[in-house]
């Protein structure tokens, strides 16, 4: 379903593109695409320039995916871009406005772990939902996955793939606030009213089974190279290479957790923002209010021939 391209310096580690199809399936599920509908997807790593070249965006377009004969072309400089294998599982079924299409891939989106409170000036929402290239107008990603994050959170994740099939292309403001409301039984006015000034945020699709416990404590190692099932791609340039392990918490309460490295990052498996749901956390050892769930724990190699770290949680006393 995935393949991948790049010079023949960059070496791909083993597990990045296993991991992105489990992560690209989990993401079809979500919207109720049957994987077997899932359209081949080919990801061109290139460089900033050639990926602004083929994407035809001047300096607003760093990376694309376009469909063309029942094939996915993804062109990049970052070599795991998340938004865009977002286009390529939507790609082979019914696509919509750009509002829409580009709210999912920005919620969807897990490779940057970034909370999502934009300012929604009600006067220019209508533009936004009838806009045709993003690019016109940036504020579409967030207030639009600001919009779909809540869909999510008071309708359930099927409501997402019901609203995306209720609403054609192109679309107007009217078109789409009464499909709006026919699908989920709420006007958008109401369900903006009723979450203004809340925060919303990307959800996380975890990969893979939770790594153990071991008498009272969870541990998980930065990678140092592409062994282990770390992801990512060395290339001349320096190397970008992550490991995610799932930690399960088995019950609310405040957790001790300790590393010694900057660049660790913990993320909530598809929970609400009843706490900082994606941050960096802090060096040292710290303790953190977690509701009973899946999270996912992201470490990078610090680089060639430097030392692995670990992060380690517990039950605070």
């Amino acid at each position: 379903m995935l393949s991948y391209a790049a010079d023949e310096d960059i070496e791909i580690c083993p597990a990045t593109i296993p991991y992105l199809e489990q992560w690209m399936i989990a993401i079809a599920d979500k919207l109720g695409i049957p994987e077997h509908e899932l359209t081949p997807t080919t990801y061109y790593l290139v460089d900033q320039a050639t990926s602004q070249e083929l994407c035809e965006g001047g300096d607003l377009s760093i990376h694309c995916a376009d469909h063309v004969d029942g094939q996915v072309n993804v062109y990049a400089y970052h070599p795991m871009n998340r938004h865009e294998l977002v286009h390529a599982v939507t790609a082979g079924t019914k696509v919509g406005p750009p509002f829409l299409e580009e709210g999912l891939a920005t919620l969807l989106d897990d490779g940057v772990p970034v909370d999502l409170m934009p300012s929604i000036d009600a006067e220019d929402l209508d533009d936004l939902i009838e806009l045709q290239d993003p690019r016109d107008q940036l504020d579409v990603y967030g207030v639009a996955a600001y919009i779909l994050y809540w869909v999510a959170q008071r309708h359930g994740l099927e409501a997402l793939a019901q609203l995306r099939f209720a609403v054609e292309a192109p679309t107007s403001a009217a078109a789409f606030r009464a499909a709006f409301e026919a699908t989920l039984g709420e006007s958008l006015d109401e369900m903006l009213a009723e979450v203004e000034g809340q925060p919303g945020c990307q959800l996380v699709t975890c990969i893979g089974e939770p790594t153990p416990w071991v008498d009272g404590q969870w541990t998980t190692y930065s990678p140092t190279g592409c062994e282990g099932g770390a992801i990512g791609v060395r290339q001349p340039e320096g190397d970008h290479i992550l490991r995610h392990a799932i930690v399960e918490i088995a019950e609310t309460g405040i957790y001790e957790i300790s590393t010694p490295s900057h660049g660790v990052f913990l993320d909530a498996c598809e929970q609400p923002c009843s706490f900082n749901h994606s941050f960096g956390l802090s060096v040292g050892s710290h303790d953190y209010p977690l509701a009973a769930g899946r999270y996912r724990v992201e470490t990078w190699s610090a680089g060639p021939g430097q030392p692995t770290y670990d992060v380690q949680i517990r039950l605070a006393e």
